[in-house]
């Protein structure tokens, strides 16, 4: 009936590879959205439970790949078949971050580093959670600026939105 399906996954994580797996005998391409800061981290772990998911279910979270992201090499590949977006340059960004300096970097700067390190465009930006809290009309207006898509975390149907707010679950 003409409806479409994408899967996003987010922050760049190792256990994104089995159903990447998955993916790759179907056919089918996701969309990753990576946080540079987290993919060069020297501590992943402290990376991810101070910047990304400070509160983790012990019933689901129990493999070291649940915290570890995955390297350059491994985004290098998997950009053959699926797409790789920007989720920030730390998955730090607050609505009150107002230092164009700042906001620069998470936003223009992680799609740099991402465009260098795996010699791909990177036209898409999903804003870390609870999108509302996380944005200002700075950001948005960078988001615009640099990026053809902006993904957000708000649920919802996508029937009249336009490429800068993609709602998504």
């Amino acid at each position: 009936n003409g409806k479409k399906l994408l899967l996003t996954f987010d922050d760049g994580l190792k256990n994104n590879l089995h159903v990447l797996e998955v993916l790759n005998r179907k056919k089918l391409s996701a969309v990753l959205f990576i946080v540079p800061e987290f993919i060069d981290s020297n501590k992943p772990k402290e990376f991810y439970l101070k910047n990304i998911r400070p509160t983790i279910n012990p019933h689901i979270d129990t493999e070291s790949e649940d915290f570890t992201p995955l390297s350059w090499e491994d985004l290098k590949t998997i950009s053959t078949n699926h797409f790789i977006g920007s989720h920030s340059l730390s998955h730090t960004m607050l609505k009150s971050h107002h230092d164009s300096n700042f906001l620069d970097l998470e936003i223009e700067g992680s799609k740099k580093i991402i465009e260098e390190k795996l010699s791909i465009t990177c036209e898409s930006f999903c804003s870390i959670n609870n999108s509302l809290s996380s944005l200002n009309s700075s950001s948005k207006a960078l988001i615009k600026k640099h990026y053809t898509y902006h993904f957000t975390t708000i649920a919802g149907c996508n029937y009249l939105s336009g490429p800068q707010f993609i709602k998504r679950i």
